[in-house]
Order: C-alpha cells, then structure tokens, then sequence
C-alpha cells in the first residue's frame, strides 16, 4: 500500500472518525441543551424569538453567560470539553499533514547528497519519535471523549470498562513506544557465533589485511571474524561472542567464498570493504548508518509488542504509521547513497590493490557462487531433521560450485539487470563498467575455480571451518526442535 495512503487510513481517519463522533454527540447535546433551555426560559418568564430556537448548544451557553448567568454549567462545561476534542484532533491532523509534506521535501533534498542526508536524518529522526509519542496520547485522549460523550448523549449511560481499557492501552502503547525508540539511541549490537580470528593464531592473514590497509590509507581492523556463510563486510558495531564483547572496527570474512576467491581477489574484497571507513565514507559509517538501523529496529520492536495485543496494536498504529512513514522517505535516499559508496568502494580498492579484470572476477564470484550457499542450507536443514549435522560445510559448498553449470550460472548473472530503487548493492553490469571491466571476460574469469584459494590465507582453515560447520549446525538443529516446540 502506498505510504501517503497508509498514512492517510491510519493516521488522519481514525481522527477524523473521532472527529465525527463528537460532532454526533454535540448534536445530542444541543438538542437536550435547547429543550433544557426552552422549559428554563418558560420558568424564569423570558421571552424566546424563533432566532433563539436556532442557536446552537455553544451559543446558548455563551449568552446566558454574558447576561451574567451561564444555564446548566453541566451542559456547557460537556460542551466545551468537545470542542477542546475536536480541536486537538484537528491540530494533529493539520500537524501531521505539514509533518508528511516537510519530511518528503527533506527526503527529496538529501537524494544523492550524503552531508544533507548526515545532516537532516538524526534530528528529523528525534522529532519524529516526538510527533509519534504525542499523536499517541493525542488519539487515545480525543477517542476517550468521543467516546464518552456519545454515550453520555444517547444512552444515558457511559461504559468505563470500554474507557478504563483504552486509557491502559494508551498508556501501555507510551511505555512501548518509548522504550522501543530507545533503539535509536543505543548502537545497534550483534550476537554471533562467528569465529574470531586473533593476531596471533592468525598471522599471515592479519599481515595481508594490514597491507591492504595501508594501501587505501585506511584504518586496519581492531578484529576479524569468519562466519559460514557468505557475507564480507567490516562494521563498528558491538559482536556478543562465545568468547566475549569485541568492539571497534570488526572486519568478517565469509568461510565458504574463501574456498572459491583467490588471494588476490580476497585482498581486493577486503580493501572494498575498509574502504568503507576511509575517507568521506567514514562520517557516514560511524554517524548515519548506526542510528538508522536504531530507527528500523525501533519500528520492528513496535511491530512485535503491538502483534501480541490487538488493543495495543490500535492504540500504536497511528505512532508506528509515522516512524514507518518517516523510514519509507528516506529508504530510497539511503539505497542510493549506498549503492555510489558501493561503487566508490570497489574502485578505490581496484585501483590500488588489482587489475580491473581481477576485481571484476572477484565480483563475479560473490554473484555468481553466493546463492549457492542456499543449497548448502537446504541439505543442512534436511540432516537436523535426523538431529545429525553434515560435516565440514565448504566441502560441500565447493563441490556444489564445481560441478554448477557455467551456462546456467552466466544466464543468472544476466538476470541480474535492473536494481530495485531500495536495494543497497548495485548491479554487477554496474560494478563492472565502473571498474572498467570487460563483463564477458570478467565472466569468464570469474566462472573459473583456481586451485589457489584464498582460505589459504587462513591458519588450518579446514580446522576453522569444522568448528564454525559444527556451530552451525547445532543452531539449525535448536531452531528447528524450537519451531516443532511451538
């Protein structure tokens, strides 16, 4: 559903809803208000003009209390209390409409200007958590008046459990909200299993990342994981390990792209991803993507403690409309930003590490062979079935890589033409007319296994890879007896 739609259905008709249940309401009141009015007069011998019959509740109040007298000060006082209603409902409105146009005019602005958007995303972050906080309280105080005072005028009677629940649910949805918008004040933290690789088990590699490192003139990592699975990239966010809390700047290798990648081709993806907190880059790193990944994680926190309660899932709908507004402005702002610092990245490790041929290659590879780890998984899933794990998971991994069809693999390399506008990685066309790479030989290349491989690098890497393979499946084994637990 379109976001300014979902903002209009979530956001501005339950108000309007509101809105108009009090304006049913005043009108119950205004007519017990001027037959209240008509006996009073009639008792109190005071004549009344056909233009007295038409006056509102509001104006029956206003000129018996400017004739020194205000009638029935329980009448009125409901009255004023529905305008007060109907008048926050429409301020929030009205905010929440300039709140939509302002925010798509900074998404606009920021496209393709990475010092606007590092400039424009945290405060517009905070005021947003603001907004979302006080149109909160905002509906659950206008539907707590509208829906008393429809009941006050035509059933005489007024339901406090229904008022009770929504006041519990309102202030419920606060707590919630806040604590999740906590999200983005805290740095975003992993918890991984992953292998560390220290300095001194690991020498050779350390020494190829340090080179590396000075090469582009970039900080080397404080620690270096390997994980089996087939994601490279470097991080200061905070891991939770078996083995304790590493913090700083975190470089992780992929096992299984290790067993395929040359040595060459692996310093080139590790010079693309320090090259991440080199220059202009490293501003965006450490100060944008931190709090916007707080902001997505605040959103699915909501999300989770809104689906286990209906009521609270109302009650947060309007704040959650908004963080999820706000995040849908600038997702394709960040995508696009992205997918240049991609770009930058390769080139900046191209340039000073390979030939435009050898990083093509390497490309290739992480395209090409990636997916195929999903294989790997799928055999993985069906042995925990058995409560038996499968072995050393590269082997299989290379083996399926070896005997997977260069025709096939080249048609689903092809595939990959058009980038969605949020996705963060650019094509591989893309990648390789940046590095100006010949695409069919980089193919070529890329489709090629060499016999020396990159996990070569690694200090008994078979050792390394059946302990994260055994870590591995232990994990699916739990999940899966989890799943059939619940």
């Amino acid at each position: 559903m379109n976001k300014y739609l979902r903002i209009l259905l979530f956001l501005i008709v339950p108000l309007l809803l509101a809105v108009g249940l009090l304006e049913i309401a005043n009108y119950g009141y205004n007519k017990a208000l001027l037959q209240e009015f008509v006996r009073w007069a009639a008792e109190e011998s005071i004549p009344i003009t056909a233009d007295d019959l038409k006056m509102s509740g509001r104006q029956i109040c206003w000129q018996t209390q400017q004739q020194g007298e205000r009638f029935d000060e329980h009448f009125c006082n409901d009255i004023d209390w529905m305008a007060r209603a109907e008048l926050l409902a429409l301020l929030v409105i009205g905010v929440s409409l300039l709140y939509v146009f302002f925010v798509a005019w900074l998404g606009r602005s920021a496209r393709g200007n990475r010092k606007r958007l590092l400039l424009f995303f945290r405060p517009a972050m905070y005021f947003t958590s603001l907004l979302s906080g006080v149109v909160l309280l905002a509906n659950v105080l206008v539907w707590l008046a509208a829906l008393f005072y429809i009941q006050a005028a035509f059933l005489d009677i007024v339901y406090l459990k229904i008022h009770a629940l929504l006041a519990v649910a309102g202030a419920i949805g606060l707590f919630l909200l806040g604590r999740a918008i906590l999200f983005t004040l805290k740095a975003p933290v992993q918890v991984t299993y992953d292998a560390e690789l220290s300095q001194e088990e690991q020498p050779r590699l350390w020494e190829t990342v340090r080179r590396v490192a000075r090469k582009l003139q970039a900080k080397e990592p404080d620690h270096i994981l390997a994980g089996m699975d087939t994601a490279f990239y470097a991080t200061e966010m905070t891991h939770y390990t078996p083995k304790g809390v590493l913090r700083g700047e975190i470089l992780h290798l992929s096992l299984p792209l290790c067993r395929l990648l040359t040595p060459t081709e692996l310093e080139f993806v590790i010079g693309h991803e320090l090259a991440h907190f080199a220059g202009e880059d490293v501003k965006y790193t450490t100060r944008f993507y931190p709090i916007y990944v707080g902001a997505g994680n605040a959103l699915r926190e909501l999300d989770k403690q809104a689906q286990r309660n209906g009521v609270f899932l109302l009650a947060l709908l309007p704040a959650t409309e908004l963080l999820s507004f706000f995040l849908s402005v600038f997702v394709q702002t960040e995508a696009e930003i992205s997918r240049a610092r991609e770009l930058n990245a390769d080139k900046t490790s191209q340039t000073h590490l390979c030939t435009p041929l050898q990083a093509g290659a390497a490309l290739v590879k992480v395209h090409a062979y990636g997916p195929l780890f999903q294989q790997v998984q799928e055999i993985q899933h069906e042995k925990a079935k058995e409560n038996k794990g499968y072995g050393n998971l590269c082997n299989i991994y290379e083996e399926l890589a070896q005997i997977a069809s260069p025709e096939q693999l080249r048609e689903e390399l092809h595939c990959q033409t058009m980038a969605h506008p949020t996705d963060t990685h650019p094509t591989l066309s893309v990648r390789l007319a940046r590095l100006g790479a010949d695409e069919e030989q980089a193919v070529k290349e890329g489709l090629t296994l060499a016999k020396e491989k990159a996990s070569g690098l690694i200090n008994q890497a078979e050792q390394v890879e059946e302990e994260m393979s055994d870590v591995s499946n232990l994990c699916v084994i739990r999940a899966l007896h989890t799943y059939k637990e619940e």
